[in-house]
């Protein structure tokens, strides 16, 4: 039994699906366009910008978007692929592998209806359909969708829990936005210390006096950096700087563990799945992971061997007494004495590093392409003299440490959210006796 003011209705009766289509006689001379593979949990990745007069432009780059609409890939529903998209670019366009819904604001709220079929039991039920489809690989047929049953309370309750659920949202947003911040600030400092050799040249070409602060470097900074470059095996370096192998600041932890031999004991679980879709380990029994696993330690910096042309490089955060465990795919990295984790961490964020260890790359298809550990452990790199080390530690030590608890924050936030959607698009829990602040 519903609740009273609350409808049964179909999706296709409560919602505009595919309302508008783009056509190429239109004449757009430029276009947006979103792929099902650049949205995932609501977060877009990357969208591609083509210029019509000189891009191939995809055939299915057809659904026209407004702001505010759900896209929602209808191929292989259990992999997340799907958003409210509350910043639409001009000329903005979607794959046809997305439904586009958009609820008639009468009958549902459209952020509602996105709440609503993005429960995990909709999801599962979605992809239990498409597999059953006759394509050749899972995908929901659009009738799939109109005439999914949904449950509406009366519009303004719908408003109200989708603001509750979007406030959480919100927040995991804008804690991600200042991690971007945060990380892109360590790694602008990083290459400006210890790949452009900023301050050095400073000094060199006069623009930076004894008596004088540079950006971001008071005066009684400067004699802490050389003033001259000389020539080494990697190019010209500040003046007492040396090259040695990555092996001299970090080493890789190999100690394995099987987590089956403790079957009811407690694992954070770091995998490459875990890393792309939020950057938080997997909490799992040990009778659910299969493997054999690299034991993790705190204090460590992972770095994804399998497939580098993504740059997955993960800083761990776990409690002493906390277990954790990673894929052979990763190389569990230790700092060695006088080396922190942070200067680690932004090293191997670096493009150069990244570049290093594509070159070194084995195995044919993709799905297989790694890099062999013994031979990143030997990539050579540049070693400043401990007294910059200690003062890189000391300027990034509180921006990589408000990443990690902004991290935290989304977790938390992350499972309230995940906790209360099914209870209020139910009617278990009303909005009304919420007593949460957001």
């Amino acid at each position: 039994m519903i609740d009273k003011g609350w409808i049964k209705t179909k999706l296709g009766e409560c919602a505009i699906i595919n309302a508008d289509t783009y056509s190429p006689k239109e004449g757009w001379p430029f276009i947006n366009y979103l792929e099902t593979g650049q949205i995932t949990d609501n977060i877009i990745s990357d969208i591609h910008y083509l210029i019509t007069s000189e891009d191939k432009i995809p055939a299915s780059a057809r659904r026209k978007i407004r702001k505010g609409d759900i896209v929602y890939s209808t191929v292989r529903p259990n992999k997340n692929h799907f958003g409210i998209i509350k910043n639409c670019p001009d000329n903005f366009l979607v794959s046809t592998a997305f439904a586009v819904i958009r609820g008639i604001p009468s009958l549902a709220d459209t952020s509602f209806i996105y709440y609503y079929i993005t429960q995990k039991s909709i999801i599962n039920f979605f992809h239990t359909l498409a597999e059953h489809s006759s394509s050749a690989y899972p995908s929901l047929q659009m009738n799939d969708i109109e005439i999914f049953e949904i449950t509406l309370p009366p519009i303004k309750e719908q408003k109200a829990i989708a603001h509750i659920l979007g406030s959480l949202d919100d927040k995991i947003e804008l804690n991600r936005r200042m991690n971007k911040t945060l990380e892109e600030m360590a790694r602008a400092l990083f290459k400006s210390w210890f790949v452009d050799f900023d301050p050095v040249r400073a000094k060199m070409d006069g623009r930076w006096q004894p008596d004088q602060s540079l950006p971001g470097l008071p005066t009684e900074l400067y004699d802490l950096f050389p003033d001259r470059l000389v020539p080494a095996e990697l190019g010209e370096i500040p003046e007492g700087w040396q090259v040695r192998q990555f092996n001299n600041i970090a080493q890789s932890l190999t100690k394995k563990d099987n987590p089956l031999k403790s079957p009811d004991s407690i694992f954070y679980h770091y995998s490459i799945p875990a890393y792309d879709k939020n950057i938080q380990p997997k909490i799992e029994l040990g009778q659910n992971i299969k493997s054999i696993k690299i034991r993790v330690k705190e204090n460590t910096v992972l770095i994804s061997r399998i497939n580098p042309e993504n740059n997955r490089v993960w800083l761990v955060d776990m409690k002493p007494d906390e277990r954790a465990i990673c894929s052979t795919e990763f190389l569990v990295l230790e700092p060695k004495p006088s080396f922190s984790r942070n200067y680690i961490y932004c090293l191997a964020l670096t493009a150069k590093f990244h570049e290093q260890i594509k070159s070194l790359v084995t195995g044919t298809s993709k799905s297989h392409q790694r890099a062999p550990a013994s031979a990143i452990m030997c990539l050579e790199t540049i070693i400043p003299t401990p007294a910059i080390l200690r003062l890189f530690e000391l300027y990034t030590s509180d921006m990589l440490k408000q990443i990690l608890v902004n991290r935290r924050q989304i977790k938390t936030l992350a499972e309230l959210r995940d906790t209360l959607l099914p209870k209020l698009i139910s009617g278990e829990i009303r909005v009304d006796e919420l007593d949460i602040e957001l």
